[in-house]
């Protein structure tokens, strides 16, 4: 599943805070009619998102697989601020012009892989839905909200009976991240 705004998902109004996130993703759940207790597969900022998950409705959480995922010690650990976003990036997607920045640098938003790992096909998908996630309002609007989810999760801990594993991208910042996501894995 993926969460509002993302791949082909329709947009929303509501404000991608922590709690209305966690909302739309048990309502698509349950309206899929998708039995839990579930294993959560956090990647990227969704990681806050699954930390709050597990911490509302533990009972509803069987395991959680991490992707790359960010949890909300990650700033202050790396002495970054939060980021954010110009409310005008907004009008960048439904203008097109985030479709041709996308075009000419594709390099910037397609997967790392070897050559031949995806088809033609695959990698022309890959660049029209990063072309029109790249900056439509909600992500927009998330990305401005990180701070609040932030504040909200940041201290939470993983349940200590929840089966938890992280996969790590083995790059750039590897020895530092793995480090790092061991260091916030904590438990309660």
């Amino acid at each position: 599943m993926v969460s509002g705004s993302y791949g082909w998902s329709d947009l929303t109004d509501k404000e991608r805070t922590v709690e209305n996130i966690v909302g739309e993703i048990r309502m698509a759940l349950k309206e899929a009619n998708i039995e839990g207790p579930y294993i959560l597969m956090p990647h990227s900022i969704s990681g806050i998102y699954i930390l709050y998950y597990a911490n509302q409705y533990p009972s509803e959480v069987k395991a959680i697989i991490g992707i790359d995922p960010t949890l909300p010690q990650i700033l202050e650990y790396f002495g970054e601020t939060t980021p954010t976003m110009s409310e005008y990036l907004r009008y960048v997607a439904p203008t097109g012009i985030g479709r041709l920045i996308a075009y000419l640098t594709p390099e910037n938003y397609l997967p790392i892989a070897k050559e031949g790992t995806y088809t033609e096909e695959n990698l022309k998908t890959t660049l029209a839905i990063s072309a029109w996630n790249s900056f439509n309002k909600i992500v927009v609007n998330e990305t401005n909200e990180i701070k609040h989810n932030i504040d909200l999760t940041i201290d939470m801990t993983i349940p200590s009976n929840l089966p938890v594993l992280s996969l790590q991208q083995m790059k750039k910042r590897l020895q530092r991240m793995v480090r790092t996501s061991r260091h916030f894995m904590k438990r309660n």
